[in-house]
């Protein structure tokens, strides 16, 4: 079959059109896959979040409780963590016997566990602190624990939606699992007063699981305030649920030099993990 010169400019042109036509239905796809929070959700979270991040350079020390249905010890634990950054503790046992040591930063970790002889090394995942001291959380949840000061983030595919109960905002995050894709929801009671989440839980209601988190015993730097107790609840469907808690009490902040290596013998066993 022959076509003309006009007759193929003509089909050429219609799909060039139809192309642009689909482009622009994807980036409005795209577009409304965004979601943009009311003006007042975001002052309360910037707000929220410049406070906390004055909570910095911290050096502490305290007891760490965990309690499952298989364990329930408690242990001396010393902590130096910088904002955002990096994490780094030691883990103290019955009569000063070192447990473990252990660096967290945003994309690779080492815990060193003393009592096994093991070092284990590799990126920073929710899988590798959930095996290593048994939190199943991300590493943004941990600094929140560990600083007893929260800072909230959210994508810009989330839904974010307020409520106000008693004296504080209830702020709902609604996301998907970046693995398995199921909706989770991240709610934070925000005093009012203090612009400090003073708990906050992830509920995965498909997965039948749920960690709370609990903030108390409050003191004030300035106009931000930090927690030097923390409690954490974690449940699953059909199991009795585990408990842990942070007491910390000395803590120290903006201090300079503190150090974040960890030390273990050159020899020892190490495990990769990905």
């Amino acid at each position: 079959m022959i076509i003309s010169i006009k007759s193929f400019i003509i089909i050429i042109t219609a799909l060039i059109l139809f192309a642009g036509h689909n482009a622009s239905l994807s980036q409005e796809n795209n577009e409304e896959k965004k979601n943009t929070p009311s003006q007042e959700i975001l002052d309360i979270i910037s707000e929220v979040n410049k406070r906390s991040s004055q909570i910095d350079k911290i050096r502490e020390e305290g007891e760490i409780t965990l309690k499952t249905a298989k364990i329930d010890n408690s242990a001396d634990i010393v902590v130096n963590l910088q904002r955002d950054d990096k994490i780094w503790f030691n883990i103290e046992g019955t009569l000063g016997k070192k447990v473990a040591e252990a660096f967290y930063g945003k994309s690779n970790y080492i815990f060193f566990n003393n009592l096994d002889d093991i070092v284990y090394l590799g990126p920073t995942k929710m899988e590798s602190i959930w095996s290593t001291i048994k939190i199943k959380c991300t590493f943004d949840d941990l600094m929140n624990i560990l600083s007893g000061a929260t800072v909230i983030n959210y994508a810009e595919s989330d839904t974010l939606s307020l409520s106000q109960e008693g004296g504080s905002y209830v702020l709902s995050v609604k996301s998907k699992d970046p693995i398995l894709g199921f909706p989770k929801v991240t709610k934070y009671w925000i005093q009012k007063s203090f612009y400090n989440v003073e708990k906050y839980a992830v509920i995965e209601e498909k997965m039948g699981r749920q960690m709370k988190i609990d903030f108390s015993s409050f003191t004030s730097l300035g106009d931000a305030r930090h927690a030097s107790k923390v409690e954490i609840r974690r449940t699953v469907r059909g199991s009795s649920g585990e408990f842990f808690s942070f007491v910390f009490s000395k803590r120290s902040l903006n201090q300079s030099g503190l150090s974040f290596s960890v030390s273990y013998p050159s020899d020892i066993r190490r495990v990769t993990t990905k």
